[in-house]
């Protein structure tokens, strides 16, 4: 009986160990590890601790991107550096540009007056004469040299004209300013040169036929200027000779024969100054293009 009772506990203990042991298997399967449980918040998929550390490594920014936060200032500062000197230096090289400019602008000034000459040229009445004087080229010797050195265009700014000696009284001492008449016309009509003369308007006391007959035959331009109409008083007292824009005459002598061989005139002559010719030519075409009457 005592065997039974011993034997009845022994199974009985055993039984309970059977229990515990498979209570302690139910346990294990429905407690999940350390590791279950990251495996189901994995799952569930939100961002681990790794899934932002691989993204943060993969992506510009992070501790081991290209572009790290902590670039941005050394950046700023690098650009402004770089600003700071190149500014300037694009600054510099368009001073130079225009300096180069100028300084081309001023070789071309140069270059055409290399060739320029200079002159004082003058009228002497006939019969009169200077002891010890210093004798200058006549003006009427630097009129036919300007006219035959002409290539495309003679313009002449004058008061009024009056070369020929039935324009004024018969002498002989009109023979020079008929021999630039006949130069002009000849120019004109025969050398195909093209002729512009502005001049006043005529009147009774300057009728200008001389330069009525220049357009009739040697189809000269003449522009007759009104300056009572225009500015309301005054005349063109200007005496202006360009040719071909390259070479000058202004002086005090008229398109008067006698200003020739009867009346001292100076004036002064420049041959190959195409410079001072262009700044000429502005004042000679203000005038000639002025109102007409």
């Amino acid at each position: 009986m005592v065997f039974q009772l011993f034997k009845r506990n022994k199974n009985l203990i055993i039984h309970n160990k059977i229990k515990t042991v498979s209570e302690n298997a139910r346990l294990d399967t429905a407690s999940p590890t350390a590791d279950d449980d990251l495996e189901l918040w994995d799952q569930t998929g939100f961002m681990l601790r790794s899934d932002i550390d691989d993204h943060l490594t993969h992506s510009k920014w992070g501790a081991r991107g290209w572009c790290r936060p902590s670039c941005i200032p050394i950046s700023i500062i690098l650009i402004l550096i770089v600003l700071v000197v190149l500014l300037p230096l694009l600054d510099h090289a368009e001073h130079k540009s225009v300096n180069n400019s100028s300084l081309f602008e001023n070789d071309s000034e140069l270059m055409c007056m290399d060739n320029c000459k200079i002159s004082l040229v003058e009228s002497i009445p006939i019969g009169l004469t200077y002891n010890n004087s210093i004798n200058h080229k006549s003006t009427y010797h630097t009129w036919m040299e300007l006219i035959q050195s002409a290539q495309s265009t003679i313009e002449i700014a004058a008061l009024y004209w009056t070369m020929k000696r039935q324009d004024v009284y018969p002498d002989d001492s009109a023979k020079e300013g008929e021999d630039v008449f006949e130069a002009l016309l000849e120019a004109g009509r025969d050398r195909g040169i093209t002729i512009k003369i502005a001049q006043n308007t005529p009147s009774q006391l300057s009728p200008n036929v001389d330069t009525e007959y220049l357009t009739k035959k040697a189809h000269a331009e003449v522009r007759s200027l009104n300056f009572a109409a225009i500015l309301g008083g005054g005349v063109l007292h200007t005496k202006l000779w360009l040719i071909d824009r390259t070479h000058v005459y202004v002086g005090s002598a008229n398109m008067d024969w006698r200003s020739l061989t009867q009346i001292k005139e100076l004036g002064i002559y420049a041959a190959n100054c195409s410079c001072l010719a262009n700044d000429l030519a502005k004042i000679f075409e203000s005038i000639i293009t002025s109102n007409q009457d």
